[in-house]
C-alpha cells in the first residue's frame, strides 16, 4: 500500500507481524486500519470465488455461512454473496445465503445425529428409549 500508515493499528493491536490473528485484523477494521481492510477485502474475494465455484457446481438453493470469521468481520458474508450473484452461472445466480443459526454447536449436534441414525438402521428403527 502507499499509504505509510497503512497497517499501523494492525500491528499495534498484533504487537508483531507474527503475532497477527483474525481477532486482531477485526479490531484494527474497527479501527478503520487501511490494511485491514485490504485483508477483509482479499477475505472476501477468496470466500466469494471458493463458494461461485461449489454453487455452479451443487446449484443449492441456499448457502449457510457461519464461523468465526463472518462474526469477526461484519458484512463479509454480504460481500461473498454479491461475488457469488456477480460471477455465478445464470441459474445458480437467485442462491439464498443465511447466517448459520447453530453456531457451534452445529458439529457435535451433526455429529449427533448421525450416531443416532446408525443406531436406528442397526436396530430396525429402535433407539433404546422406545
Amino acid at each position: 500500500l502507499a499509504d505509510p500508515a497503512a497497517g499501523a493499528a494492525l500491528l499495534r493491536l498484533a504487537g508483531s507481524p507474527e503475532a497477527v490473528t483474525g481477532e486482531v485484523v477485526a479490531a484494527a477494521l474497527r479501527e478503520g486500519d487501511p490494511l485491514a481492510r485490504r485483508v477483509m477485502d482479499e477475505t472476501a474475494e477468496v470466500l466469494g470465488a471458493g463458494v461461485v465455484g461449489l454453487v455452479n457446481a451443487l446449484n443449492p438453493r441456499r448457502v449457510i455461512m457461519g464461523g468465526g470469521v463472518l462474526d469477526g468481520f461484519p458484512g463479509l458474508m454480504d460481500r461473498a454473496a454479491a461475488i457469488v450473484r456477480e460471477r455465478a452461472l445464470p441459474a445458480a445466480r437467485g442462491v439464498d445465503f443465511a447466517r448459520a443459526a447453530l453456531a457451534d454447536d452445529a458439529p457435535a449436534l451433526g455429529a449427533a445425529d448421525l450416531a443416532l441414525a446408525r443406531l436406528r438402521a442397526r436396530t430396525g428403527g429402535r433407539t433404546p428409549e422406545e
